[in-house]
Protein backbone atom coordinates (compact mmCIF):
# COMPACT_ATOMS: atom_id res chain seq x y z
CA UNK A 1 0.00 0.00 0.00
CA UNK A 2 1.75 3.38 -0.90
CA UNK A 3 -0.10 6.50 0.28
CA UNK A 4 0.98 10.23 -0.36
CA UNK A 5 -0.22 13.00 1.32
CA UNK A 6 0.77 17.02 2.13
CA UNK A 7 0.68 19.15 4.94
CA UNK A 8 1.20 22.85 5.25
CA UNK A 9 3.47 24.89 7.79
CA UNK A 10 1.15 27.32 8.95
CA UNK A 11 3.03 30.64 10.70
CA UNK A 12 1.44 32.35 13.26
CA UNK A 13 3.00 35.14 15.61
CA UNK A 14 6.56 33.67 14.35
CA UNK A 15 5.65 29.95 15.59
CA UNK A 16 5.23 27.36 12.80
CA UNK A 17 1.87 25.20 13.03
CA UNK A 18 2.11 21.90 11.14
CA UNK A 19 -1.68 21.52 9.35
CA UNK A 20 -1.80 17.72 7.86
CA UNK A 21 -4.13 17.11 4.69
CA UNK A 22 -6.71 15.67 7.02
CA UNK A 23 -7.36 19.04 9.21
CA UNK A 24 -7.36 20.98 6.11
CA UNK A 25 -10.33 19.52 4.86
CA UNK A 26 -12.06 21.12 8.31
CA UNK A 27 -10.06 24.46 8.37
CA UNK A 28 -12.25 27.12 9.05
CA UNK A 29 -12.91 31.01 7.91
CA UNK A 30 -10.23 32.41 10.20
CA UNK A 31 -7.71 30.29 9.24
CA UNK A 32 -8.06 30.36 5.57
CA UNK A 33 -7.36 34.16 5.99
CA UNK A 34 -4.00 33.15 7.83
CA UNK A 35 -3.46 30.72 4.84
CA UNK A 36 -3.80 33.61 2.14
CA UNK A 37 -1.45 35.54 4.08
CA UNK A 38 1.25 33.49 4.23
CA UNK A 39 3.77 35.06 1.13
CA UNK A 40 4.93 31.29 0.59
CA UNK A 41 3.23 27.89 1.45
CA UNK A 42 5.66 25.78 3.18
CA UNK A 43 5.10 22.24 3.74
CA UNK A 44 5.67 18.73 3.37
CA UNK A 45 4.64 15.62 0.48
CA UNK A 46 4.49 13.10 2.67
CA UNK A 47 5.28 9.27 1.15
CA UNK A 48 4.45 6.06 2.74
CA UNK A 49 5.06 2.63 1.57
CA UNK A 50 3.51 -0.43 3.50
CA UNK A 51 6.95 -1.63 5.39
CA UNK A 52 8.88 0.58 4.79
CA UNK A 53 10.08 4.04 6.85
CA UNK A 54 7.82 7.12 5.86
CA UNK A 55 10.20 9.71 3.24
CA UNK A 56 9.19 13.56 4.04
CA UNK A 57 9.96 15.84 1.51
CA UNK A 58 9.82 19.25 2.83
CA UNK A 59 9.71 22.85 0.57
CA UNK A 60 7.85 25.34 -0.99
CA UNK A 61 4.88 23.20 -1.96
CA UNK A 62 4.26 24.54 -5.53
CA UNK A 63 7.55 23.61 -6.47
CA UNK A 64 7.39 20.19 -4.99
CA UNK A 65 3.85 19.66 -6.42
CA UNK A 66 4.88 20.17 -9.66
CA UNK A 67 7.94 18.40 -9.60
CA UNK A 68 7.06 15.69 -7.57
CA UNK A 69 3.50 15.02 -7.78
CA UNK A 70 3.37 15.77 -11.77
CA UNK A 71 6.76 16.48 -13.81
CA UNK A 72 8.66 14.01 -12.74
CA UNK A 73 5.47 10.91 -13.98
CA UNK A 74 6.06 12.44 -16.87
CA UNK A 75 9.20 12.80 -17.47
CA UNK A 76 9.97 9.28 -16.10
CA UNK A 77 7.05 7.26 -17.97
CA UNK A 78 7.62 8.87 -21.55
CA UNK A 79 11.69 8.60 -21.51
CA UNK A 80 12.47 11.97 -21.52
CA UNK A 81 14.80 11.13 -18.06
CA UNK A 82 16.36 8.12 -17.01
CA UNK A 83 15.79 9.68 -13.42
CA UNK A 84 14.14 12.50 -12.02
CA UNK A 85 16.15 14.83 -9.57
CA UNK A 86 14.14 17.76 -7.77
CA UNK A 87 16.49 20.11 -5.92
CA UNK A 88 14.66 21.70 -3.43
CA UNK A 89 13.59 25.73 -3.74
CA UNK A 90 13.82 26.31 0.10
CA UNK A 91 17.00 24.59 1.29
CA UNK A 92 19.87 22.84 0.20
CA UNK A 93 18.94 19.27 -0.28
CA UNK A 94 17.05 17.09 -3.45
CA UNK A 95 15.38 13.99 -3.96
CA UNK A 96 16.50 11.39 -6.92
CA UNK A 97 13.59 9.59 -8.59
CA UNK A 98 15.64 6.49 -10.14
CA UNK A 99 13.53 3.66 -12.52
CA UNK A 100 14.24 -0.01 -11.22
CA UNK A 101 12.20 -2.04 -14.08
CA UNK A 102 8.92 -1.45 -13.03
CA UNK A 103 9.76 -0.17 -9.27
CA UNK A 104 11.02 3.72 -8.57
CA UNK A 105 13.80 4.03 -6.14
CA UNK A 106 13.75 7.68 -4.40
CA UNK A 107 16.74 8.37 -2.64
CA UNK A 108 17.48 11.51 -0.80
CA UNK A 109 20.70 12.55 1.90
CA UNK A 110 18.33 13.46 4.02
CA UNK A 111 15.84 10.70 3.87
CA UNK A 112 15.40 6.80 4.11
CA UNK A 113 14.96 5.31 0.47
CA UNK A 114 11.87 4.25 -0.79
CA UNK A 115 10.82 1.77 -3.47
CA UNK A 116 7.54 1.12 -4.81
CA UNK A 117 5.75 -0.22 -7.68
CA UNK A 118 5.78 2.86 -10.60
CA UNK A 119 2.27 2.57 -11.35
CA UNK A 120 0.98 2.67 -7.80
CA UNK A 121 3.11 5.51 -6.77
CA UNK A 122 3.12 8.18 -9.56
CA UNK A 123 -1.14 7.56 -9.21
CA UNK A 124 -0.71 8.10 -5.16
CA UNK A 125 1.34 11.36 -6.14
CA UNK A 126 -0.71 12.11 -9.25
CA UNK A 127 -3.41 12.40 -6.86
CA UNK A 128 -1.97 14.31 -3.94
CA UNK A 129 -1.48 16.75 -6.57
CA UNK A 130 -4.71 16.79 -7.48
CA UNK A 131 -5.73 17.32 -3.70
CA UNK A 132 -3.26 20.07 -3.18
CA UNK A 133 -4.63 22.09 -6.36
CA UNK A 134 -7.98 21.65 -5.35
CA UNK A 135 -7.25 23.15 -1.75
CA UNK A 136 -5.31 26.08 -3.75
CA UNK A 137 -8.38 26.90 -5.33
CA UNK A 138 -9.85 27.53 -2.01
CA UNK A 139 -7.20 29.71 -0.87
CA UNK A 140 -7.07 31.78 -4.00
CA UNK A 141 -9.52 30.43 -6.03
CA UNK A 142 -10.27 28.78 -9.61
CA UNK A 143 -7.94 30.87 -11.72
CA UNK A 144 -5.41 32.00 -9.07
CA UNK A 145 -2.12 32.59 -10.15
CA UNK A 146 -0.58 28.80 -8.75
CA UNK A 147 -3.76 26.94 -9.63
CA UNK A 148 -3.05 28.03 -13.06
CA UNK A 149 0.62 27.19 -13.02
CA UNK A 150 0.11 23.78 -11.77
CA UNK A 151 -2.59 22.08 -13.91
CA UNK A 152 -0.97 21.87 -17.16
CA UNK A 153 1.74 19.96 -15.20
CA UNK A 154 -1.24 17.93 -13.67
CA UNK A 155 -2.74 17.39 -17.21
CA UNK A 156 0.10 16.53 -18.95
CA UNK A 157 1.12 14.13 -15.73
CA UNK A 158 -2.79 12.25 -16.13
CA UNK A 159 -2.33 12.01 -20.01
CA UNK A 160 1.03 10.03 -19.36
CA UNK A 161 0.10 8.12 -16.77
CA UNK A 162 -3.30 6.71 -19.13
CA UNK A 163 -0.75 6.07 -21.66
CA UNK A 164 0.96 3.75 -19.50
CA UNK A 165 -2.10 2.47 -18.48
CA UNK A 166 -2.93 3.30 -15.27
CA UNK A 167 -6.68 3.75 -15.29
CA UNK A 168 -7.40 4.90 -11.78
CA UNK A 169 -6.81 8.36 -12.52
Amino acid sequence: MIEVKFSIDLIVNNQVQILSEDIISTIKDDSIELLKQQEVIIGSIEIKVSDQEQLIVSDELWAAVQNICFECITAIFDGKKENYLYRFTEYEGHINLIPDGNKIRIISENAPMVTAPANELFTALYKCGKRFIAFLKIIEGNDGPIVSYLEPFAERAKLSLIKHGVESV
